[in-house]
Order: structure tokens, then sequence, then C-alpha cells
């Protein structure tokens, strides 16, 4: 076994450094800008290969403070042995570090992790009583998948912010509507407003004219077809009479 562990330990350490050389003068540049920006951030995002935990450690991060503040994220997690992982998670949590296993090419994992960040943020907020923006620093040695994760985060993030900002456009312009959805008249009126205010929220450009309308439209539709919007049932039962 514990010929095992250091051959694992070896082939970590080949595999994090591609070879050797990677540790070049824009790395130590990167390493003095990290160093400035730590005290700056709200929550650390350790990335490492859920393969080789310990090997994929990024070194300036060791004598880091083990805090609510800095996580450990597992990524790869689909490629690693799951029962490891959850060894892991256990060894780090008895080291007093929060960690999390990851698969940054799953939706749904994404959106897990996502969730997770948020609720670590509102902790923050209400122990530390910032009203402010949260800043995220995300760091790791090369080849652990930051690039990967990174746009997974942003491009399922944004999606769920709109989405956010699409519900409550429509609740908050259907709320102050004052006419009767029954008159053809004033259903027309509610539409028409719910699509301009929509613009804002899809962030479609005011340019396109009438086409702007179209591409709301578009969107709108795309998103209840998806689900995205909610759980709703737009036919109403038949009364017999």
């Amino acid at each position: 076994m514990a010929a095992t562990a250091i051959l694992a330990r070896q082939i970590g350490a080949l595999a994090t450094k591609g070879g050797g050389g990677w540790y070049g003068p824009h790395m130590a540049a990167a390493s003095r800008a990290i160093a400035e920006r730590l005290p700056l951030v709200d929550l650390v995002l350790e990335i490492r290969d859920a393969r080789i935990p310990l090997s994929s450690e990024y070194e300036q991060l060791r004598n880091y403070p083990s805090s609510s503040r800095r996580i450990i994220v597992m990524n790869k997690m689909d490629l690693a042995n799951r029962s490891q992982i959850k060894e892991w998670k256990r060894y780090f949590e008895q080291q007093n570090c929060i960690s999390y296993g990851v698969n940054s090419h799953n939706k749904e994992n994404i959106k897990e992790l996502l969730n997770f960040l948020l609720a670590r943020v509102r902790e923050l907020k209400r122990t530390n009583d910032f009203n402010y923006t949260a800043v995220i620093m995300l760091i790791g040695i090369p080849n652990v998948g930051k690039s990967a994760l990174a746009n997974s985060l942003h491009q399922i993030g944004s999606t769920n912010f709109i989405v956010h900002d699409v519900r409550r456009t429509l609740f908050e312009t259907i709320s102050s509507f004052d006419g009767n959805v029954q008159v053809g008249e004033d259903l027309s009126r509610l539409i028409e407003a719910e699509l301009t205010a929509l613009r804002e929220a899809f962030q479609v450009p005011v340019e396109l004219g009438e086409e702007a309308q179209n591409k709301v439209a578009a969107k709108l539709l795309n998103l209840y077809r998806t689900g995205r919007l909610g759980h709703y049932t737009l036919d109403s039962l038949p009364w017999h009479t």
C-alpha cells in the first residue's frame, strides 16, 4: 500500500507539472498577483484534480488558514473513484477544510455547486454583516480544469440570473396591471407592457425596434418550453353545463 501511495503521488506530480518547466516567469508574476489579492477576496476556491487531491494542491495556499472562506473543489470527480472522494472529503473535514466534488461538464452538478456557493456567501454576509457584492477567487495549478469550471459556472450562473430577472419582471408587471385580462384590449396592453419590460431582462438592444419584441418573445417561449420559468399548466379545465 505504501509503495502504491508513493507511485500515485509521483504520477500526480508529473501530471500536474506536465513534464516539468511549467513554472516560468509568467507563473511567478501570477503568484505575486494572487498573493496581493488574496486578502481582498471573500471566498477562495482552490481547484484540485479529484484523482490526485493531494498532489494537485496549490502550494501557495498551504499556509492559508483553514476557514469558511476557503473551499477545496475536487474537479473531474467523474474520472475518480467515488468511494475515495468520500474518504477525501472526510479527510479534509478533519483538517477543518471545506471541500466539494464536482464535474465541470455536468450542468446539474454545476447548478448544485452554484447553490452551495450562494449558501456560503449568504452565511458570510449574515455573520460578517456586509452588503456589497461578494468576490470569489478561483485558483489552482495547471491542468486541474480551472477554465472548464469557470466557463461552466459563468454559463449556468448567467442563465440562472436571467431567469430570476425574467420571473421578477413578469411578477412586477402583472402585479401593477390595473386592467381586466378578460378584455381583449387590456390583455394586449398587458402583453405589450411585459415584452417591453422583458427587453431589459433579456438584454435585447432597443435599437432592434420591432424585431426586439420578436427576440424577447422567442427567448421567453424557450424558457417556458424548457421548464426554467417554473411548472405551469396553461390550459384550464373545460366547464361542463
